[in-house]
């Protein structure tokens, strides 16, 4: 499951999201194209569980939660 905003918007500066696509997108650069941007953020999520659970407490408070 990918966690990020959508419709290209950019996310709000300082929120969880924003972290999680600043993080995920480092290490897509890092590998020199060998990750993708969605198992960056999985590695990312893994990395970091408190930033995991912020970002989807942002998603679930914005009206945007999974399943």
């Amino acid at each position: 499951v990918e966690i990020g905003h959508n419709g290209g918007s950019q996310p709000a500066a300082g929120s969880a999201t924003a972290e999680l696509e600043t993080k995920a997108t480092a290490l897509v650069k890092e590998s020199a194209g060998k990750l993708t941007m969605i198992d960056a953020q999985r590695q990312v999520m893994k990395s970091d569980p408190a930033l995991y659970d912020r970002v989807r407490k942002e998603g679930y408070a914005a009206g945007n939660g999974a399943n």
